[in-house]
């Protein structure tokens, strides 16, 4: 369901402003039902998950999608979305037919703390403990940060400036989990730029309008 409100989410970010800019009136729109969660969310709104121990707090004052599938173009305008775990992890799928077969999926994402995507006029978008906020309203004083455990998508020129960084795995890999990383040319994630295991200190090199995936990571300047 779209609406417009104050949220309170619970993830691993760091900003630079706690407080959500002014609210708007905006027009009320319902995503198809299509199935039982998604007619359950039109009933009744979706409450953010309970604080997770070391997880910040913050208000976002927003357009915001809530769980549920949306027809795109519809439901919802075509463009470019931040997308947001309420709890542990989300899901985000985007799909060519709306029964997302198998063959039709375009992206099926499970994140831990944020994704990027632009779905277009056309497309079918499926949200689980997730929502979607749209690009041209996300507050520019909140910035994704790297997290240590955990993936997030990091804008490069937005929540990173473009240049020479050093990845190295985070603390897990005394554990046998390694770190990743895939730099991406658009949030249609048809077309990458690198990618690897993160074993050791990596270097990369980011340009401007590129997208960042980063898993179980720690991500310095060179």
């Amino acid at each position: 369901m779209k609406q417009t409100l104050s949220l309170v989410l619970c993830l691993l970010l760091t900003v630079s402003l706690m407080t959500g800019c002014g609210s708007q009136e905006k027009a009320e729109a319902e995503p198809a039902s299509q199935s039982e969660a998604a007619s359950a969310a039109e009933e009744k709104p979706m409450e953010p998950a309970a604080p997770i121990n070391g997880k910040e707090k913050y208000d976002i004052d927003a357009t915001c999608y809530q769980e549920g599938f949306y027809r795109v173009g519809q439901d919802m305008p075509e463009g470019e979305y931040m997308v947001l775990a309420l709890g542990m992890m989300g899901t985000m799928r985007l799909a060519t037919d709306e029964e997302m077969e198998d063959d039709s999926i375009l992206m099926s994402e499970v994140f831990t703390h944020n994704t990027v995507v632009t779905a277009c006029t056309g497309e079918f978008l499926r949200l689980e403990s997730a929502i979607a906020v749209p690009m041209g309203e996300w507050p520019a004083e909140l910035v994704i940060s790297v997290p240590e455990d955990g993936d997030a998508v990091l804008m490069v020129g937005y929540d990173i400036p473009e240049g020479e960084y050093i990845l190295s795995p985070s603390s897990l890999e005394r554990s046998g989990v390694y770190g990743e990383y895939t730099v991406f040319y658009s949030s249609r994630y048809d077309k990458t730029h690198n990618g690897t295991y993160v074993k050791e200190a990596t270097p990369i090199t980011l340009e401007k309008g590129e997208y960042l995936w980063i898993n179980n990571c720690r991500l310095e300047a060179a």
